[in-house]
């Protein structure tokens, strides 16, 4: 870990303690990460105890919930995807994959999950660079 990572991490420890803290004392789980849009800073952060390729399965999954309530109207975007009649094929990719993705990986071939780990990979969502 970097000098600035060290102090990222340490300013933002308490808040993290005081959130999974509360989310703990209401008899519920969470599972975060908190990280820097360039990608250089990483932070995990919850009680989920899920780890590794579980933890893994929990954030795909609950990305795709969330896609789906999204569409469904119960979350408001902040900005509109797109701008026109109908979906765009980037968006049924993104929800082929993370449809895919929520998948247990032993019922997906392995080169079918690794196109789907590249494409999720490559997706940026708009305003990123």
């Amino acid at each position: 870990m970097t000098p600035d990572e060290k102090e990222l991490h340490e300013k933002l420890d308490p808040a993290i303690r005081e959130f999974v803290k509360k989310v703990d004392s209401l008899g519920l789980q969470t599972s975060a990460l908190v990280f820097s849009p360039d990608g250089d800073f990483l932070v995990r952060c919850g009680n989920a105890p899920h780890q590794g390729r579980d933890l893994v399965k929990l954030h795909y999954c609950l990305s795709l919930i969330c896609a789906q309530l999204e569409a469904q109207g119960y979350y408001a975007r902040p900005e509109p995807v797109s701008e026109g009649s109908g979906p765009i094929p980037e968006e049924i990719a993104d929800r082929l994959v993370l449809a895919l993705l929520a998948m247990p990986s032993e019922m997906i071939p392995d080169r079918v999950l690794d196109l789907a780990l590249e494409y999720a990979g490559s997706r940026r969502p708009k305003g990123d660079n």
